[in-house]
């Protein structure tokens, strides 16, 4: 294509780079309001750590003395 046109490669990408740059539409993220953040670092009940043995045998379907329900 660039020796068709009398240009040079770098000449030819140069342009489509700038065609293709001027195509895309970039947008800007919608800035994050307080509501928007409301809740996004809860941790759920407050025992949640406290209780990791219980809920993790509840998870893998075991009971309370390990075997399986």
């Amino acid at each position: 294509m660039a020796k068709q046109t009398g240009r040079t490669v770098e000449e030819m990408a140069g342009s489509l780079l700038d065609e293709k740059i001027t195509e895309i539409k970039i947008e800007k993220p919608k800035r994050r309001t307080l509501a928007d953040l409301k809740g996004m670092f809860d941790g759920g009940p407050g025992d949640t750590a406290a209780r990791a043995p219980e809920i993790l045998r509840a998870e893998m379907g075991l009971n309370s003395v390990g075997g399986e329900d």
